[in-house]
């Protein structure tokens, strides 16, 4: 038998067909033993099948090849909508409303005169339909315990990723005008979103999701939007307003939360979204453009040279860090907070009026040692900062003396380069207590 198709008209009346005995294009392709995407190709017009093929499809829908083929009807234009975007779309025209699941694709009929035509386009977006739809790996054996608790494990993150979204992606529900339809019209329904940035830092980072139209066979414009989750939105941008601006002051907050949520409900107004949405693709670029820049910075050089820079940063943080922790090691001379007393080493010194006149500097390897002091009754942090330091002497008897010097700086010298006691403006002298 030849065939003299009009592979659209056949695709038509195979979708017409398919939709009154309630089949997906799934369920089709079991029953005819091919893959859902050749139904959908069918469908859409992009081919035809087989002859044998032909007979079963004319057997499944109780119909004759013959009458299959010239079904189609050819005084209406037809709008061809494939779901590009997520779980369902919705596709509201007239009084209709088609729903349309994930990579799957309807068509609308419209009367052959009509030139211009309104859709409201909406979607769900359930990231768990979107894993349950993967292909699986091939195998006769049940899955492992292993398997199954890994299978629970992500589709619980999925549902919290989609709850998530929920709360902080606006998204909207976008009614278009179709003008100058072709007879054949195709339509892809894509999920697009953008990010509009902190407004003048009323708001943080907002972001939009729509259903953009990509229109092969006729012109599309945006005439109204709506966001569909406007209570889960509301109700996050207050929780986190709120907590923000208490956490800067309740002045603050009674200044700023007024006009923030003043703001972010004029953004959710369909005027607004409008605005936001005409102007998508001003966005992704400034987008893409941003994150170009930023990858700019991500040369090896520049890289290499910010990681050593945070290494030194994360260094002298460590060693404040530990400083502060082992202050006690670190500067032993514990001064009280009066000045009377002072301990080094588990010995106890008093404060006295001068050093004898035959107390020498006690030398380690020919050089005088100065040791951090720190002072009783402070914070950790308080005695690490502090910069008192103090250096033993020795009298011809053997007894032991302390010399403290408080705000001690190295810039503290003798003429002649060296540490003088007479340098000092008001030195603290200190003798050891024997038992």
């Amino acid at each position: 038998m030849a065939l003299n198709m009009d592979y659209y008209k056949f695709g038509n009346a195979l979708c017409s067909l398919r939709e009154e005995k309630g089949m997906t294009q799934k369920e089709l392709a079991q029953i005819l033993d091919v893959s859902d995407k050749a139904v959908s190709k069918w469908e859409n017009g992009q081919a035809i099948p087989r002859i044998n093929v032909l007979e079963k499809i004319a057997e499944v829908f109780d119909t004759s090849v013959e009458d299959l083929i010239s079904n189609g009807k050819s005084n209406v234009k037809r709008i061809y909508i494939h779901n590009n975007y997520g779980s369902v779309i919705h596709v509201k025209s007239k009084e209709t409303v088609t729903s349309i699941t994930a990579d799957d694709c309807k068509w609308i009929e419209i009367p052959q005169t009509t030139n211009e035509y309104e859709l409201t386009v909406y979607g769900e977006l359930d990231l768990n339909d979107i894993y349950n739809d993967l292909p699986e790996s091939p195998s006769d054996k049940p899955k492992s315990l292993k398997e199954r608790i890994i299978d629970k494990g992500i589709s619980k993150w999925l549902k919290h990723l989609s709850n998530f979204i929920d709360r902080n992606v606006i998204q909207t529900k976008c009614t278009y005008r179709l003008s100058d339809i072709l007879s054949d019209c195709k339509i892809s329904v894509d999920l697009e979103s953008f990010s509009i940035g902190d407004r003048m830092w009323i708001l943080d980072n907002i972001c939009i999701s729509y259903p953009k139209l990509i229109c092969d066979g006729c012109n599309r414009i945006l005439i109204n939007a709506v966001c569909i989750n406007n209570t889960q939105i509301m109700k996050s941008f207050k929780k986190s307003a709120l907590t923000s601006e208490l956490g800067i002051s309740i002045p603050f907050m009674l200044f700023a939360y007024p006009i923030r949520k003043m703001y972010f409900k004029s953004v959710l107004k369909p005027k607004g979204l409008m605005k936001f949405i005409n102007k998508a693709d001003y966005y992704i670029e400034k987008e893409k453009e941003s994150n170009k820049k930023w990858a700019r910075t991500k040369h090896p050089i520049i890289k290499s040279f910010f990681i050593i820079i945070f290494a030194i940063i994360a260094l002298i943080a460590m060693n404040v860090g530990f400083g502060i922790l082992n202050v006690e090691i670190d500067k032993p001379v514990l001064v009280s907070a009066d000045l009377s007393q002072i301990k080094f080493y588990r010995e106890d010194y008093i404060r006295i009026d001068a050093l004898p006149y035959d107390a020498m500097p006690d030398k380690i390897a020919g050089a005088e040692i100065w040791h951090d002091a720190r002072t009783e009754g402070l914070s950790k942090t308080d005695q690490y900062l502090e910069d008192n330091k103090a250096t033993v002497y020795i009298d011809s008897q053997g007894n032991k003396y302390l010399w403290l010097v408080l705000n001690y700086t190295d810039t503290i010298l003798g003429d002649d380069g060296y540490r003088e006691y007479a340098d000092f403006e008001e030195p603290l002298c200190y003798k050891q207590v024997k038992e």
